[in-house]
């Protein structure tokens, strides 16, 4: 980016009463006769080789005295980052009549850092390190005619960015089935570093009995799909760093099968009824079962317990589909999840009515408009609408059915 004076269109040289800031702004100390013209920007785009120009900018140089003018700060304000072992300046640019004082403070309480300048300060840091993260205050002032000291500040907040660095990272384990595994992961940086985990190379869906807090990946009553490679990744804008861990899920001769023949079936619009069959050939041992049952689409997986090979799964929400497996328990072990089954719970009744909206079109109609009800308001499929008015003075009422598609009817 470059600034021209328009009266021979040539680029500014450099000098040190010109202070071209980093937000465009042009800024001019110990203004001289030769100053005077018209100004304006010049930018250029190396990447698309494009260039734009600003409008004019008039200057003109008086010999009078100009009245006090209060501070005026010419950047706007934004959060300012840098890479730690990097290098950042900070600029600060103050208009005003008589030309500002510009002086630092950091921190809190304040303390007063760097140089006093006038009119443009311009702070460089060089190799930052994490200490020097923090509020950086540049305060502008001027004195007016009666002596009254003006004064205005703005904030540079600056963060030293640092890449992800692991503090703990997950160790391969071999565990039996049904039993709780845990992986430790956990890493700094700045910002605070996103831990992502994966299996097997694909990203691990976090729900149900496999769940995630700050320091750890927790996988509850293991089965034998669960053995795999399991990867941390930490992310920041910086980058990122992974480590990974297998896991193996041994099965015993103790560990009965999986259930049979497992089925689902609607009965409203918050049960399914659930059926299967002991696993053969240690159905005697199975003394216990849990069903799972979790939202098809995404969501909490929710886990109960039965003695009982048939029951009614209740609290679902209408016209949603639902997923469910079945695991047997006996003294010594459990088995593997069984085939997973889907069922769809029946419609409910709507919640509510949609919003209308009213509008004359003519002396004699009223166009009346809708929008389509939410999927959670609507519980179910819209067949129709009715639509019932009454004339002011009347007292019948009309009634008309509209498809459950229509979004308008109009009133005659």
């Amino acid at each position: 980016m470059s600034e021209n004076k328009h009266n021979d269109e040539s680029p500014l040289t450099s000098c040190y009463r010109y202070f071209p800031l980093e937000s465009g702004a042009l800024y001019l100390t110990r203004i001289k006769p030769s100053d005077d013209g018209l100004y304006r920007c010049t930018a250029h785009n190396l990447a698309t080789k494009k260039t734009r120009i600003s409008g004019e900018a008039s200057l003109q140089v008086t010999l009078q005295t100009p009245e006090h003018r209060p501070p005026k700060f010419l950047s706007p304000w934004e959060v300012h980052s840098v890479p730690r072992g990097g290098n950042k300046t900070l600029n600060c640019g103050a208009s005003g009549n008589p030309a500002p004082t510009l002086s630092w403070t950091f921190g809190e309480p304040p303390k007063p850092v760097f140089e006093k300048s006038v009119g443009v300060s311009r702070v460089l840091f060089t190799n930052v390190t994490v200490d020097q993260s923090g509020v950086y205050t540049c305060i502008a002032s001027n004195m007016a005619a009666n002596g009254t000291v003006v004064s205005i500040n703005q904030t540079f907040p600056l963060e030293v960015l640092v890449p992800p660095k692991f503090i703990s990272t997950p160790v391969s384990q071999v565990y039996p089935a049904a039993k709780t595994v845990r992986f430790n992961c956990t890493a700094q940086g700045r910002p605070v570093p996103k831990i992502i985990w994966y299996k097997d190379g694909q990203r691990l869906q976090i729900n149900g009995r496999i769940k995630q807090n700050t320091r750890q990946l927790v996988l509850s009553t293991t089965v034998s799909a669960d053995s795999g490679v399991y990867q941390c990744t930490a992310v920041n804008p910086l980058g990122e760093v992974s480590a990974a861990a297998r896991l193996v899920v041994m099965s015993s001769q103790y560990q009965p099968d999986p259930p049979e023949g497992l089925s689902c079936r609607p009965l409203s619009s918050s049960q399914v009824l659930l059926q299967w069959e002991k696993p053969l050939p240690k159905a005697k041992e199975v003394q216990a079962y849990t069903y799972h049952t979790l939202p098809t689409d995404g969501g909490e997986e929710r886990q109960d317990v039965s003695v009982n090979t048939s029951l009614v799964v209740d609290k679902l929400k209408p016209f949603t589909n639902y997923t469910f497996y079945v695991r047997g328990y006996s003294m010594r072990s459990a088995s593997d999840a069984s085939q997973r089954v889907t069922c769809e719970t029946k419609e409910g009744v709507p919640l509510g009515a949609p919003t209308v909206q009213l509008e004359p079109t003519s002396p004699t109609t009223l166009n009346v408009t809708w929008g389509p009800l939410p999927s959670k308001k609507a519980q179910g499929l819209v067949t129709k609408y009715k639509i019932q008015w009454r004339r002011k003075g009347h007292s019948s009422s009309h009634v008309e059915l509209v498809k459950g598609d229509a979004v308008e009817y109009i009133v005659t």
